[in-house]
């Protein structure tokens, strides 16, 4: 049993090293709260091997030393590093799919903001396209009404025009007739009193011859 102490005393040392990890460090660590958490875990943990292992060389005594103990040494050594090594592979393979999953969702982000855009761009067009139209379409529609009104305006001014016109013609008939009434007029009234001197004249001559 006192060959064996020795022995004992170096796995319970061995068993030690994994507890000299800071259990509060392995959770942050794992949960991913802090990034220099990583780091520092590492660091313990290569610290906690490399005094365990010279506290095991000093203390062991080279009759102590066998091969079973250092099959044991090393089993621990590897296990601690193949450990530390999943630990580190989980903790990327999860940064990984963060990263993977935050990528995506940008693209999709990304893919719908172009959409959105390409469809306010397209209503846009449209939109201004029907606004077009529609200034076209009224402005002609003015067009046609100035043109019809012109074209009805001329026709009344051509009528009224005619009206006159031939107001002014019947006016200048009448005026005419009457004018050459009037000189019929004045012609008969000459001729009459042209025969009433002549019968004048006559009678004065008789009267003369009678006497």
């Amino acid at each position: 049993m006192e060959e064996n102490d020795p022995e004992a005393a170096q796995n319970d040392k061995m068993v030690r090293t994994f507890l000299l990890v800071d259990i509060n460090q392995a959770i942050r660590y794992l949960l991913g709260n802090d990034r220099a958490t990583s780091s520092n875990t590492e660091q313990i943990a290569k610290q906690a091997l490399n005094t365990e292992a010279k506290e095991m060389t000093s203390s062991a005594q080279p009759e102590q030393k066998s091969e079973g103990q250092s099959t044991v040494s090393k089993l621990l050594l590897v296990g601690t590093v193949i450990g530390l090594g999943y630990i580190l592979k989980s903790k990327s393979k999860a940064m990984n799919k963060v990263v993977s999953k935050t990528t995506d969702q940008a693209h999709s982000i990304a893919d719908k903001t172009t959409k959105r855009s390409d469809e306010m761009a397209q209503q846009t067009k449209a939109v201004a396209g029907q606004a077009a139209q529609r200034i076209q379409e009224r402005g002609e529609t003015a067009a046609d009404q100035v043109e019809a009104g012109t074209k009805e305006a001329a026709e009344q001014v051509d009528k009224r025009g005619e009206i006159a016109a031939d107001q002014i013609q019947e006016g200048s008939e009448k005026a005419a007739d009457k004018i050459d009434e009037a000189a019929e007029t004045v012609e008969s009234t000459q001729e009459q009193q042209e025969e009433a001197d002549e019968e004048r004249s006559n009678e004065d001559e008789q009267s003369e011859e009678d006497e």
